[in-house]
């Protein structure tokens, strides 16, 4: 719809809730809140005992995500019409899973409560009030590296919170070619653990850059088998070193290189900031 551009929504691709659905599974997830769930289309990647909450501000994808989750035999009553950035469950959740809107103009934004973004309240509620173990976001690329989000970023690095990384290929959103990637947040993670970042930007089928599927099932199988290039480690220490700014860029080398050459990280021709 027009209102739902105009407020920068967009409805989150199969193949990306696939992807979402999967990260819940991995960390033995039972119980996800969704405070931007759209039509809820999400649930469809998890086991029947999973237990789920969605909050939906647009009235009519409200509707609809009652009636998808109505006709997977689910309990349509757990979605809400209501605004997330003004009302938040104090209820546990193992996991907050979203795809929240893009980019909201700042008068979207006065009825924040604590937070002056719609990821720092979203990320802030989510440990704070959810008691939640692991968050999972897509968010454009620019959360990465936008100077509004220097103090959220900064707060996942320093608290041990940033887990993953997941870069995902350009053109999959509908009526926006912005690259997106993935935020995994965990509350238990060891010391001194890697963040771990997910090239999956060739993990794509079609060939035009107007309209892209993800291919998750390729993407999973080749990240579960090792083969090369697809996950990168890197030291917390190292964010702090570039300022935390975690522009995917910096730290992985795309798997761009024909026989006989080598790619560098752009991390390693840079010299760090010692301010």
């Amino acid at each position: 719809s027009m209102n739902g551009l105009i407020m920068g929504e967009f409805f989150t691709p199969m193949e990306i809730n696939n992807l979402l659905g999967h990260i819940v599974k991995e960390n033995h997830c039972e119980s996800v809140f969704d405070p931007f769930c759209g039509t809820a289309s999400i649930i469809r990647t998890f086991e029947d005992s999973m237990s789920f909450r969605g909050q939906e501000f647009n009235p009519f994808v409200s509707l609809l995500a009652r009636m998808n989750l109505d006709a997977h035999g689910l309990d349509p009553n757990c979605v809400h019409t209501c605004d997330s950035r003004r009302v938040w469950t104090d209820k546990h959740f193992d996991a907050i899973v979203t795809c929240p809107p893009f980019n909201l103009p700042s008068s979207q934004l006065n009825t924040l409560r604590s937070s002056r973004t719609l990821e720092g309240m979203l990320f802030e509620r989510a440990f704070e009030e959810n008691t939640a173990n692991i968050v999972v976001v897509m968010e454009p690329i620019s959360f990465c590296f936008s100077q509004k989000l220097f103090d959220l970023r900064k707060e996942l690095v320093v608290k041990n919170l940033l887990d993953a990384i997941y870069i995902l290929p350009e053109n999959l959103l509908f009526n926006t070619s912005i690259p997106c990637v993935i935020i995994v947040c965990k509350t238990n993670r060891e010391k001194n653990a890697p963040v771990k970042f997910y090239n999956a930007e060739s993990f794509y089928l079609g060939e035009s850059n107007k309209k892209r599927v993800f291919d998750f099932k390729k993407f999973v199988l080749a990240s579960n088998s090792g083969e090369s290039g697809i996950i990168t480690l890197v030291d917390n220490k190292i964010f702090v070193d570039f300022d935390y700014n975690l522009n995917p860029a910096l730290y992985i080398s795309e798997n761009i290189a024909k026989e006989g050459q080598s790619v560098t990280p752009l991390s390693s021709l840079l010299i760090p900031a010692t301010s």
